[in-house]
């Protein structure tokens, strides 16, 4: 990345090995104490994703900063290359200044170069959007559950090593079966996870008979407690990995990640409350066209068991700025094409999504009907079946933002 020199003397460049040092103090001081180690780890060789780090530097000293990392994504049975950015933060004496938006368009270009279609950024709420990201995912199920739940008869439990990975592995590709839209992490990833666990953190194993049954991986700070990967066989290893991961940590709570598993989900759901999120993770997509072409091959897997399969025909879908015709036959998605966009969508014969609400609709954040109901300017009109049949709403896997 080429440096940007901006007229008030800060220089907004790509970090490198001699800024981790000033990155972790910085994210440290604005973040949390936990997040100046956590940040280090992803500068580590071994780290398979991160992607560019960027920092803003006022006479020598860095003032801000935001790193993209770069992972797969599964949708459906189409892997594509996505991103995430992570770990902005800036010195209070710098705040208001531009300084988060001129990185992110340099973090941008990084992940547009390294193939990436879609990107994501977990962040506060509306201030993405400023910089070309809208809420594409939902948060997944949270539950507050005790931190004292008391040990239960089962497998035993113990801190993960190395040698657990087949089947740490083998449990969270099962998790992630009942998941539409899914990052898979490889065996690498979660050896990183393991050998380079911070003080604060935790990996815990259920073993049955020498098989890794469960597992659950606890972050804690001095007031919260969270549980975001934990997968197990069946309840009774859940059960039995849960009392020692919310117990990890101080708070008299925890907040377990039910992820897309209902295993999970049905166990948390017996001992916690849920914790509903009130706002969705960003998602940016910044080649629309390319995300539809590279999925391509789904909306025709869904397509075909429809009776829309057994037809043939064409609709267009404007999102006001630009346009996409779908051609459709043989129970397959022929063509996508760029258009003109239609000012009048249903009444010129198409469909009309705008386009800060694309990503919801190509993530099947929401049913399009329940979009549509939403949104003023989503209108389905006739097409409202077979845009029903290609967009359905999907089930996310949040373990990409486990890290």
């Amino acid at each position: 990345m080429d440096p940007m020199q901006r007229d008030d003397g800060i220089v907004i460049r790509e970090a490198g090995r001699a800024d981790v040092d000033a990155i972790a103090d910085l994210c440290a001081m604005t973040l949390g104490a936990r997040e100046g180690p956590n940040v280090r780890t992803v500068f580590d060789p071994d780290f398979e994703w991160l992607c560019a780090a960027a920092v803003a530097v006022d006479e020598g000293r860095v003032v801000s900063t935001a790193l993209v990392m770069v992972h797969p994504l599964r949708i459906g049975e189409v892997q594509i290359t996505a991103s995430q950015v992570e770990w902005v933060a800036t010195t209070p004496s710098h705040r208001g200044r531009g300084l988060v938006r001129d990185q992110i368009v340099l973090l941008q270009r990084a992940a547009d170069r390294a193939g990436s279609l879609v990107e994501f950024v977990d962040g506060i709420p509306h201030f993405y959007r400023r910089f070309g990201y809208d809420y594409g995912l939902p948060w997944p199920m949270m539950y507050v559950v005790p931190a004292r739940l008391g040990t239960v008869d089962g497998p035993e439990v113990r801190r993960a090593t190395p040698e657990d990975l087949p089947g740490i592995v083998a449990l969270a590709d099962s998790a992630q079966r009942a998941a539409d839209v899914a990052c898979r992490w490889t065996a690498n990833h979660w050896r990183w996870a393991i050998d380079r666990a911070m003080p604060h953190e935790a990996f815990d194993v259920a073993v049955d008979d020498g098989d890794v049954v469960a597992f659950a991986r606890t972050a804690v700070s001095e007031d919260e407690t969270w549980v975001a990967l934990i997968a197990g066989r069946d309840t009774e290893a859940v059960r039995a990995v849960l009392p020692a991961a919310v117990s990890a940590g101080a708070a008299p709570t925890a907040h377990v990640v039910a992820r897309a598993d209902p295993v999970v989900a049905a166990v948390c759901a017996g001992v916690g409350v849920e914790a509903p999120e009130a706002t969705g993770l960003y998602a940016r997509l910044p080649d629309p066209l390319s995300l539809l072409r590279a999925l391509q091959p789904e909306l025709s897997r869904r397509l075909r068991p429809s009776p829309w399969g057994q037809r043939r025909g064409a609709v267009t879908l404007s999102t006001y700025r630009a346009g996409y015709q779908f051609e459709y036959g043989d129970g397959a998605v022929i063509a996508i094409d760029p258009v003109d966009p239609l000012p009048h969508p249903t009444s010129q014969g198409g469909v009309g999504v705008p386009d800060d609400h694309l990503a919801e609709l190509m993530l099947g954040r929401r049913d399009p009907a329940a979009l549509e109901a939403a949104v003023d300017d989503v209108l389905l009109g006739p097409h409202r079946d077979l845009i029903a049949t290609l967009f359905p709403r999907l089930h996310y896997d949040p373990l990409v933002f486990a890290l």
